[in-house]
């Protein structure tokens, strides 16, 4: 744990409540000129930013959220204060709905790992935000980096204020790290699975299950096939470590 928090601290981690850590995300929005990366940090992204092949892509990241129920728990006890989870699709919806007045012409754009998830995203934010200008596009598999980055100079073209990458982690931290180089004055935030949950694509655990922090284990319910070493693996195994290391 206190490992964990050497890497919050290091990451510019966002504690507090859930409105404080909306207004906070875009009231720097809005004042910087430079852009910003924002991560909800999971334990699966707390494991994989020791990674070499993924740190410098970690190290890049502005401000992170509290998107565990663990790291809450454990943050309340140690501060004796109300701090929240700040969970990916609940902050996209948040932000999606006070950037219009936050901002004069809000612009978002959504970046989705395939065209199925951006087709569901995409009729979701239409019927919800008619009026709120967007634009909507998803990574091809296997494109080389050339092409990949030709994807992304689109996205800066058309200046978003804010580009939503809903990949997954460590990809779409990736592609973030491209994507503040090569922009101003633009708020990236990295979401995951927030489109498929939003819009529908996949079932979302209730919110009892998300409270008591078995939110892992309906998701390895329900996608075994590809989260299975996330959650029996990777996590456990970074646990572990924790829990030597500090023996």
């Amino acid at each position: 744990i206190i490992y964990m928090l050497i890497f919050l601290e290091k990451r510019k981690f966002i504690i507090g409540t859930f409105d404080y850590v909306i207004n906070f995300l875009l009231a720097k929005s809005k004042q910087s000129l430079h852009s910003k990366i924002v991560l909800p940090c999971s334990l699966h992204d707390l494991a994989m930013q020791n990674n070499k092949n993924y740190q410098s892509f970690y190290e890049n990241i502005d401000y992170c959220t509290n998107d565990s129920m663990l790291l809450t728990n454990y943050l309340c006890h140690k501060y004796k204060k109300q701090i929240e989870r700040v969970y990916g699709p609940e902050l996209m919806l948040e932000i999606l709905n006070k950037s219009q007045k936050v901002f004069s012409k809000p612009k978002h754009y959504f970046l989705a790992p395939n065209k199925k998830n951006m087709i569901a995203i995409k009729n979701w934010y239409q019927k919800k935000y008619p009026k709120i200008h967007a634009f909507f596009d998803f990574l091809p598999l296997n494109i080389d980096k050339q092409q990949e980055y030709l994807y992304l100079q689109k996205i800066i073209l058309k200046k978003p204020k804010i580009i939503w990458v809903g990949i997954g982690s460590p990809k779409q931290l990736e592609l973030a790290s491209w994507l503040k180089k090569h922009s101003k004055n633009t708020l990236i935030i990295c979401v995951g699975a927030a489109f498929d949950f939003i819009s529908g694509n996949k079932k979302q655990a209730p919110q009892w299950i998300r409270k008591n922090n078995l939110e892992w284990f309906f998701r390895l319910l329900t996608e075994p096939k590809r989260l299975w070493r996330r959650y029996l693996v990777v996590i456990p195994k970074y646990l572990v470590s924790l829990i030597w290391k500090n023996l």
